[in-house]
């Protein structure tokens, strides 16, 4: 795992299976990314521990790509994970767009569930 990540993820909490292995395929496909995170965004919804995720990733991979490019990218590489979940949203930048907002600002704004009613208090 890289530096940022352990940095990043070296808190006491208990990382799930499928998160575990996400993180291992983003670090192994975008190991010198100068941006990666994975945030399990679970606890928002009634599903489960490991149903819902979020990646971050700021890669010259991504340059002269589409959106539609970016995202079959990270399909085809979690694509197993991806069977096992509800939800996986992606915030993909290339390096030439990486910015000082973006820095500050890479909050992915995803509607609510199915769910949401049930899971109003926690929003």
């Amino acid at each position: 795992m890289s530096k940022f990540l352990i940095r990043f993820f070296s808190s006491n909490r208990h990382f799930g299976e499928i998160e575990k292995k996400i993180i291992d395929k983003i670090e192994a496909n975008f190991g010198d990314s100068v941006h990666k995170e994975v945030l399990n965004t679970s606890w928002k919804h009634s599903r489960g521990s490991e149903t819902h995720f979020e990646v971050h990733l700021v890669s010259d991979k991504f340059e002269n790509k589409s959106i539609l490019e970016k995202n079959r990218m990270l399909n085809e590489i979690l694509k197993e994970e991806i069977k096992m979940i509800h939800s996986i949203s992606y915030r993909l930048l290339p390096l030439s767009k990486w910015t000082v907002k973006d820095r500050d600002n890479l909050n992915i704004k995803n509607p609510p569930c199915v769910n949401f009613k049930a899971n109003k208090q926690l929003y």
